[in-house]
């Protein structure tokens, strides 16, 4: 790339004297900005002497106007001189054409300082005679691949920018295939045109198309399909609740079995290579309708007890139990409402244990034997108290009920017949 300093034409109009040697002209000269260019035109007048013609302009302020003088010197800085420009060590001189003593050009710059952005950073450096010396002095690795805004052999002048870019590499990653490319910027459409790679609609990459390329960015390339698939499945039936208003509240009791329904639906599948990552219901056609469950739930409110009253167990409760002013609990882990039958006269439980009040028989399989209880019955008759589960009821086979509470007596057994109770398992 050749700097506009020597894109610069002068513009001359002659006027010779055939008495004198020397003939002065004065023209507009136009010059690059912060550049001091001095063109020195040699054509031989004679077998050793020169016409020197000296142009002046921005920034060399010591020369106003273009002169020729007729010069039998050699040395470009002797010419310069004898011109009335002053070259001091700090400039640059420079014979762009032609040889020692023949006609050519010699160019005087006045070194200055000049622009180096190197990746975006900006720094500021000085002149040197090309471009490549400053770059070489200032340890800037130039490589093939990489962008610089100017030719690395152009002569430096003030105020010059030269702008270098490293180049970098990019991979793109399509199924098994990695490609490279080596770019000094852009963006990841840029790099996809580049290396020939072409996107489906429904392709996918895991960045924009429009982010900026980084070094050693990997772009992949998400090849997708899609597949619709059909299947049969079951799905849930509905619980319809009914009042009833002989249980008491917290009971249930199953009226009619549900049965779920069957539907055939169709999915799209959604697969990038082999692996299926997302799939989407499309239809759903019922091919079986459900039946829905019909349950009792009792509405009928528990009595509990306003008098002070005495518990059927003897076992201390312990300290841990909190009751309320009814005699009920107040932190236990969950409860559950169910039916109650009342048994006496055994000797031992089928835990081991003596039995007797406080010792009640459940279903181990629901109430594991060595769980505490509390027992009340839902009409507020009896309070039977802190008890354990340590024997197994006959009526577990059947299933019609969920505790057999012991008793001291035949009668007090018969008193207290079937009774729907709260078990309260603390």
């Amino acid at each position: 790339m050749t700097n506009d300093v020597f894109k610069q034409k002068n513009n001359v109009k002659r006027s010779s004297s055939a008495f004198s040697l020397s003939k002065v002209r004065i023209v507009s000269t136009v010059t690059a900005t912060f550049a001091l260019s001095l063109s020195l035109t040699l054509s031989s007048m004679a077998a050793s002497s020169y016409d020197v013609e000296i142009a002046g302009g921005k920034g060399f302020p010591e020369a106003t106007a273009v002169s020729e003088i007729t010069t039998f010197k050699k040395d470009p800085v002797s010419i310069a001189s004898d011109a009335g420009v002053k070259v001091t060590d700090s400039c640059i001189v420079k014979r762009s054409e032609g040889e020692t003593g023949k006609s050519g050009k010699i160019t005087v710059y006045r070194a200055g300082t000049a622009f180096l952005i190197v990746d975006g950073k900006e720094t500021i450096v000085d002149t040197e005679p090309t471009v490549i010396k400053m770059l070489e002095k200032n340890g800037v690795d130039f490589r093939e691949g990489d962008y610089i805004s100017c030719d690395p052999g152009d002569t430096m002048f003030n105020g010059m920018k030269v702008v270098i870019r490293h180049a970098f590499n990019v991979y793109v990653k399509d199924g098994d295939e990695i490609k490279t490319l080596t770019t000094t910027g852009g963006k990841v459409g840029f790099a996809l045109n580049t290396l020939g790679v072409t996107l489906e609609d429904q392709d996918e990459l895991n960045y924009a198309l429009d982010d900026e390329l980084t070094d050693g960015m990997t772009i992949e390339v998400a090849r997708c399909h899609y597949k619709a698939h059909k299947v049969r499945e079951e799905y849930a039936y509905d619980v319809t609740e009914i009042k009833d208003p002989t249980r008491y509240t917290g009971q249930r009791r199953v009226l009619k079995k549900g049965e779920n329904g069957i539907a055939e639906k169709i999915y799209l599948d959604k697969y990038i290579g082999d692996v299926c990552v997302s799939s989407d219901e499309l239809t759903s056609n019922v091919i079986k309708e459900a039946v829905n469950e019909e349950v009792a739930v009792g509405t009928k409110g528990m009595v509990v007890p306003n008098t002070p009253y005495n518990t059927i167990s003897p076992l201390d409760v312990p300290s841990s139990l909190r009751l309320d002013e009814n005699g009920l609990p107040t932190n236990y882990s969950s409860y559950m409402d169910g039916v109650a039958t009342a048994y006496c006269g055994d000797e031992y439980t089928a835990s081991g244990l003596p039995a007797g009040r406080g010792y009640i028989a459940v279903d181990p399989r629901v109430i594991p034997y060595g769980t505490e209880l509390y027992v009340v019955s839902l009409d507020g008759r009896y309070v039977y108290g802190y008890c354990i589960a340590a024997d197994t009821g006959g009526f577990v086979e059947g299933g019609w009920a969920d505790a057999d509470l012991y008793m001291d007596t035949e009668s007090e057994c018969r008193e207290f017949g079937i009774r729907g109770v709260r078990i309260y398992i603390l």
